[in-house]
C-alpha cells in the first residue's frame, strides 16, 4: 500500500518540503471505541503511517531524495473544496438563521453573489458571516436610502 507523506528537511543547505509516496504495510482505519468507560478515537491510516515511519530506519529514504537531515514529516493536508466550504459555512449559519427567519433570502443572495469574496481566501466562518451581515447591512441602507429619494421627490407632487 503507498500513502503521500510530506516531509520538511534538510538538503543542499536549504530547508525544503517534499511530498513523496511511502510504501508501507496494508493498515486499515480503527474504528473509535469504548475502552474501560473511556472513548478512543479512530485511528486513521495516515496516523498508522505516521507511526509506522517512526520506527523504521529512514537512511534509505534519505540517500534515495538527497536529504541531509529530516526535520518533520506528516500527512499532506487536505484542502477543501468550495462546495464543501459552502456546505460547512451554511451548516454553521443555519442555526443563526433559525432564531432571525426573515433574512434567510437576503443571506442566500447575497452568499451566492459574494461567492468569490467569501470564500476561498482562508476566511474562519465568524469572519465570513460577520461580512456577509455587513453586506445585508449595506444593502438594506442602500434601499432604504432609494426609497427616502423617491419619496421626498414625490412629496412635491403629493402637496
Amino acid at each position: 500500500m503507498i500513502t503521500k507523506i510530506t516531509f520538511k528537511v534538510l538538503s543542499n543547505h536549504e530547508e525544503r518540503t517534499q511530498t513523496i509516496p511511502i510504501e508501507h504495510p496494508e493498515f486499515k482505519e480503527i474504528p473509535a471505541c469504548k475502552f474501560l468507560g473511556v472513548d478512543i478515537p479512530k485511528v486513521s491510516i495516515e496516523s498508522q503511517v505516521i507511526d509506522y515511519l517512526d520506527e523504521i530506519d529512514k537512511s534509505q529514504l534519505m540517500i534515495d531524495n538527497d536529504w541531509d537531515f529530516i526535520i518533520d514529516y506528516y500527512p499532506p493536508k487536505k484542502r477543501k473544496t468550495r462546495s464543501d466550504e459552502i456546505e460547512e459555512f451554511l451548516q454553521f449559519s443555519e442555526p443563526y438563521l433559525q432564531l432571525f427567519p426573515s433574512i434567510r433570502r437576503a443571506f442566500s443572495a447575497v452568499v451566492y453573489e459574494a461567492k468569490d469574496t467569501l470564500f476561498g481566501r482562508g476566511k474562519s466562518n465568524d469572519t465570513k458571516f460577520k461580512e456577509t451581515l455587513d453586506l445585508i447591512s449595506m444593502c438594506n441602507k442602500t434601499a432604504q436610502g432609494t426609497l427616502n429619494m423617491i419619496i421626498n421627490m414625490n412629496k412635491k407632487y403629493l402637496e
